[in-house]
């Protein structure tokens, strides 16, 4: 049985591929990186066709079974090429789309060999799937993929009666068919986007595809915690959306009309983010039921640099980090330390692990014994109440409307400081079977979650979702699912940007070292290694990766330079 053809269509830019460390023929998991960017949106991803062939005349059961495998990766008119391999019977009753199981035969032993009379058995390595609503999720290590497909005679040649739902793919299939991409949906502060990153074919039309999905609302592990604009039951007056010289027009039913003046804002900006990931997306023109949607500010073809406010990265330009020296908190800046303004930067409060708000209005940090949280307005005449008290507090975290999180890593319990001034509530977060929470890092859009859970050797990493109830200070850690099964200890996490974690692992006994990864762990890239590093900053866009390290200094790493000492100092933090 002959391989596959595959037809490229487009190629990817190479320096892309080695920005991401990505081999273009696998997908990526070290190599150098460019720190501190929105990674996803630069990424130019190949346009590659894999075109199934059909079954040979005379083909042995476990040649049927292999090209039927190689033509799951052909998504033209719902697998058709595919199901020729299938018995009448079973052909239509597939289901396809349930699941992808991905397994690499490099990673393990790959067998393809008859079981009895008249079936076949699979087994391989098994490295992620993908699950049914398109996230791409990890498997861990060793993790084995079975399956057994039953066969019979039709017409006197062999076809594939019995098999499960969904596909098996190769890595290589998943990054030449399938995209990686995001939905984008409203935080709670409706200020701000958050992407819900997807996998999806990379077939045609797939602005269609992408216009549907966000009228569908957010995926499983975000509902709850994001929202739309879009009126509910908003759908297409038409069935598809037309690309015409990059102006994608998406014509919406009445539906669409009982949203005002803000909202139809709001759903600009979310079709806007969600469509300029396409390369040829220059605009968008929006109607309702055919007539002009009219956006205030905006004309009839709004174009892809609008709603820039609405960046998920949470960030100004102006953004820098901050340090602790000798407990006082300041930014380096031109290689000098300036302290800020205040108690915690003219010594009245000593402070380590500091968090500035986003708008660079408030600061908090822990008491030198790390048993005190405090927080309060970055100004001359500001003070540094204690906010929440604890055991062993970890380095606190701002999110986009202004709570301050932190964790008593001494019970595992997470708080949350309402508006960082009233008194402390608990979090509640579902039990982990690593072990309990330890570290904590809100997402700048104040949607989603990053923390450390489990301790010493067993310490990893986890994203999830805040569900916040409405006119009540409450919030509970949702969806929770580990990015790197592989990757523990952890020892610190912060995030680079909307879609991308920057932080400190190991992988077994080896060293831990500084890593950039998607928050579904599809791309892992490793940046240089350095000894010694304790903790890591990061943020967008193009911010360097910062470092403090185990003897009291602070590294600094951009990509071409290498780590860069830059003097004194511990506990680096950008704003967030």
């Amino acid at each position: 049985m002959t391989a596959p053809r595959r037809v490229v269509l487009g190629l990817v830019a190479s320096a892309v591929c080695v920005a991401l460390a990505a081999g273009c023929s696998s997908i990526p998991t070290s190599g150098p990186v460019r720190a501190g960017r929105d990674l996803r949106l630069e990424r130019e991803n190949s346009t590659v066709r894999v075109i199934g062939q059909p079954p040979v005349p005379g083909a042995r059961p476990q040649d049927i079974v292999r090209g039927f495998l190689h033509a799951g990766a052909d998504f033209v008119n719902d697998h058709a090429v595919a199901r020729l391999y299938l018995a009448p019977a079973v052909r239509q009753r597939w289901r396809p789309g349930t699941a992808t199981s991905i397994y690499d035969r490099a990673e393990g032993a790959f067998a393809l060999e008859p079981s009895g009379a008249d079936t076949v058995a699979l087994t391989a390595a098994q490295v992620a799937r993908i699950d049914g609503e398109g996230h791409y999720l990890r498997t861990p290590a060793g993790t084995r993929l079975r399956r057994t497909f039953g066969l019979v005679r039709v017409n006197g040649e062999w076809r594939i009666s019995r098999l499960a739902d969904g596909l098996l793919l190769t890595r290589g299939d998943v990054q030449e068919t399938f995209r990686q991409l995001n939905i984008y949906f409203l935080a709670p502060s409706r200020a701000v986007l958050v992407p819900d990153t997807v996998f999806l074919p990379a077939v045609a039309g797939l602005s269609t595809v992408l216009v549907n999905r966000l009228l569908g609302g957010p995926s499983t592990p975000l509902r709850g915690a994001v929202t739309t604009a879009f009126p509910d039951g908003t759908r297409l007056a038409v069935s598809s959306v037309a690309l015409r010289a990059g102006v994608a027009r998406v014509n919406l039913d009445t539906t669409a009309l009982k949203a005002d003046d803000a909202g139809r804002a709001l759903m600009s900006a979310q079709l806007v983010w969600t469509l300029k990931q396409l390369p040829e997306f220059t605009g968008l023109r929006v109607t309702a039921d055919g007539r002009d949607l009219g956006v205030p500010g905006q004309g009839q073809v709004q174009p892809r640099e609008a709603w820039r406010t609405f960046d998920p990265a949470g960030l100004t330009e102006g953004s820098i980090a901050y340090v602790v020296r000798g407990g006082r908190v300041g930014r380096i800046v031109d290689g000098r330390f300036t302290p800020v303004a205040g108690p915690a930067g003219d010594g009245r409060v000593a402070l380590r692990r500091p968090a500035v708000s986003l708008d660079a209005a408030r600061i908090a940090g822990l008491s030198v014994d790390g048993r005190s949280l405090l927080a309060g307005r970055l100004t001359e005449e500001g003070t540094l109440p204690v906010r929440l008290r604890g055991e062993a507090l970890s380095a606190p975290s701002w999110d986009a409307t202004g709570n301050l999180w932190a964790v008593d890593t001494a019970t595992g319990r997470v708080w949350m400081v309402p508006d960082g001034t009233k008194p402390a509530v608990a979090v509640e977060v579902p039990r982990l079977a690593g072990g309990p929470v330890q570290a904590l890092r809100v997402a700048r859009d104040g949607a989603r979650v990053a923390l450390i859970a489990g301790t010493g050797a067993g310490a990893r990493l986890l994203v999830g979702s805040i569900i916040r109830d409405r006119g009540v200070p409450r919030a509970r850690l949702t969806a929770l699912r580990e990015v790197m099964p592989q990757l523990h200890p952890v020892r610190d996490v912060a995030w680079a940007d909307a879609t991308t974690l920057a932080l400190l692992g190991a992988e077994g006994d080896a060293a831990v070292i500084p890593r950039l990864a998607d928050t579904d762990g599809y791309t892992i890239s490793t940046v240089e290694p350095q000894p010694g590093l304790l903790s890591i900053a990061a943020a967008p866009p193009a911010r360097p990766l910062l470092a403090g390290t185990t003897d009291g200094r602070l590294l600094q790493y951009t990509a071409g330079r290498s780590w860069v000492d830059i003097g004194l100092g511990t506990d680096p933090a950008y704003p967030g």
